[in-house]
């Protein structure tokens, strides 16, 4: 994945293979799809199992922000380069843990970096933010279950932006993805990211099915925990194939199992 300093801030730029329709991809520790950009400590995420029933395989990207220092921020590249008004698929799963001790309606977000936008500055640099709180036709943010948001929402997934655009003002705009693509015809995305914290403490909230997509083609990314076979049995009758990290063989399953390593 390659790393662009734009405006300052990181701005991921990665080269899948061009999807097809709808793909899901794994996510896992070690891959590159997702990445660290911006996570402050004590802010903190993990790969993990759960909870409960996660929306796509078993588990989920775990986020822990437990006060107003920390952050924690993912960045994908998939869209890198694509106009904002080819995007029609923005959507994702969260999880709030009743261990959370801050605000009962912050959930991570979904946020979108932009340049050429309307932003009164050089590169027209600016991050669109969708936070489920502001979109109310798709429920109230529930503690301890899945919950579904359609950032894009056929055009009426609701969002703020964090500099002033033409017709939004910054952080207290609320604009629906249309009227936002119509007043910045020149927008061009730099990247996409998860975000949770800074200056909203005590949230304990896990990401899944994270839907990115523009002109009918779209990829979701299941975030899953690393595997391993515990018996011999596991690694039989192509088991050795499902484990991650992957084995190159079934000999090479059955070695960990009987020598821990």
């Amino acid at each position: 994945m390659k790393k662009f300093l734009v405006a300052g801030l990181l701005v991921l730029a990665a080269a899948p293979a061009a999807a097809t329709a709808a793909t899901t991809e794994k996510v896992y520790a070690d891959s590159d799809s997702w990445v660290s950009s911006d996570t402050r400590a004590p802010g903190t995420f993990d790969f993990v199992t759960g909870p409960a029933i996660a929306p796509l395989g078993i588990g989920s990207l775990h986020l822990n922000t437990p006060d107003s220092t920390a952050k924690v921020n993912l960045g994908n590249g998939l869209l890198y380069g694509t106009r904002l008004a080819d995007i029609d698929a923005l959507a994702y799963d969260t999880y709030r843990s009743s261990a959370s001790t801050g605000s009962a309606v912050q959930v991570p977000s979904l946020q979108i970096e932009l340049t050429g936008s309307t932003a009164q500055n050089a590169s027209g640099f600016t991050t669109l933010v969708f936070e489920p709180v502001y979109n109310t036709d798709q429920g109230a943010i529930t503690n301890d279950t899945w919950q579904s948001w359609d950032a894009f929402n056929g055009g009426q997934g609701v969002w703020w932006s964090t500099r002033d655009l033409t017709n939004q003002a910054a952080f207290t705009g609320y604009r629906s993805w249309s009227d936002i693509v119509a007043d910045n015809p020149n927008a061009v995305v730099l990247g996409a990211f998860i975000n949770q914290g800074s200056g909203n403490p005590g949230i304990d909230a896990n990401v899944d099915a994270v839907t990115l997509g523009a002109s009918g083609n779209s990829t979701t990314y299941d975030f899953e925990p690393n595997s391993a076979p515990v018996t011999k049995d596991d690694c039989k009758n192509g088991g050795w194939a499902t484990f991650h990290p992957a084995f190159s063989n079934q000999g090479d399953c059955v070695s960990q199992v009987v020598t821990g390593r």
